[in-house]
């Protein structure tokens, strides 16, 4: 079973945006480590901040803090 929590961001918090929680401490109908479910969560630069992708897509000047910003959603 797979889940998809929303995507959005703001320009608080850290690296600029915010990391949404995903609503849940374990799958729901599952448990933790359940080889039935997936977290299928996304990041995206265009989250941190709507400055970073005027055009649909982030531009360089942004790379630094895209960076921080995917990692800490990954981490």
């Amino acid at each position: 079973m797979w889940f998809e929590p929303t995507s959005f961001g703001d320009i608080i918090g850290v690296a600029g945006g915010i990391v949404a929680p995903v609503g849940f401490e374990i799958p729901p109908g599952g448990e933790i480590g359940s080889k039935n479910h997936v977290l299928n969560d996304h990041s995206y630069c265009c989250q941190l901040s709507a400055h970073a992708c005027p055009h649909g897509e982030p531009m360089v000047e942004w790379a630094a803090k895209c960076h921080l910003w995917h990692e800490k959603r990954v981490t």
